[in-house]
């Protein structure tokens, strides 16, 4: 039976059910976590040509070359009005496979997340400071979210905004490419996907890494040749993870540049 649906089809239904990833495998009909069970789809299992070809819709030329080079890749996809994915493509016993995260766009009540009331009056505190940690998937990005969007309540004055000034985004890469830099390592992240996104459509190419000290390994010898590297990760765990590989570089004078 050919294959009647898009990568988007499934995306739509993961956000339609509430769920956190998509699970894409040749020999198994696709499948999503739902409440931290997987959930089988309404479909017929994929073959490996409709796996890769899923898979495909969501890579540029640049990620596509990456993935046949190295056999797994980390990017991020997003669709308009619906949400962003967090994508990890890999090669499953010869054939692509392939996770996607979803991360919604928009931000849930405080009430809705049940989080205990000491959140609450944290994010009321008109100064400090406030680590949110936890495995994958426990929802830090969603906790974190919410806490920044209550300490800048709409009825606060808001500073004005010059619509000729470039975002922070856009100056990094700008100050990126006055340095010469063409590519940056690193591993996608949540609090990094929209600049991920930015850098994809920047010049300068993005190169995922399967950790985050590999990428701090990477950005270090790319600086040895090039004489600057640059390395993006998630702060928290994912800055820590790359601080020892950054210092070992300056310690030799190897000039790499951490956005995290």
């Amino acid at each position: 039976m050919v294959m009647d649906y898009i990568i988007e089809d499934l995306m739509e239904e993961v956000v339609e059910r509430k769920g956190s990833d998509i699970h894409i495998s040749a020999g198994l009909p696709p499948y999503i976590r739902i409440n931290g069970h997987l959930t089988r789809t309404d479909r017929d299992p994929l073959t490996p040509e409709e796996c890769q070809r899923l898979i495909f819709a969501m890579l540029n030329n640049n990620q596509r070359k990456a993935l046949e080079q190295n056999w797994e890749l980390d990017c991020s996809y997003g669709v308009k009005g619906l949400a962003r994915f967090r994508v990890n493509v890999y090669k499953d016993r010869g054939t692509y496979a392939a996770c996607l995260r979803a991360l919604s766009s928009k931000i849930p009540d405080m009430d809705d997340l049940n989080l205990p009331p000491i959140v609450r009056e944290l994010s009321e505190k008109p100064r400090g400071l406030v680590l949110v940690t936890g495995p994958t998937g426990s929802g830090k990005t969603t906790t974190s979210t919410k806490v920044v969007a209550k300490t800048t309540p709409a009825s606060r004055p808001a500073a004005p905004v010059k619509t000729d000034s470039p975002t922070i985004g856009e100056y990094l890469i700008q100050r990126l490419q006055d340095h010469c830099l063409t590519d940056i390592f690193g591993i996608p992240g949540d609090f990094v996907l929209q600049f991920y996104g930015m850098l994809e459509d920047s010049p300068i190419r993005v190169i995922g890494c399967t950790r985050e000290d590999c990428a701090g390994y990477a950005a270090d010898g790319y600086a040895r040749i090039h004489g600057i590297g640059a390395v993006c990760v998630t702060y928290c765990v994912g800055g820590l993870k790359v601080a020892n590989t950054t210092a070992e570089a300056y310690a030799e004078k190897s000039p790499v540049v951490v956005i995290s």
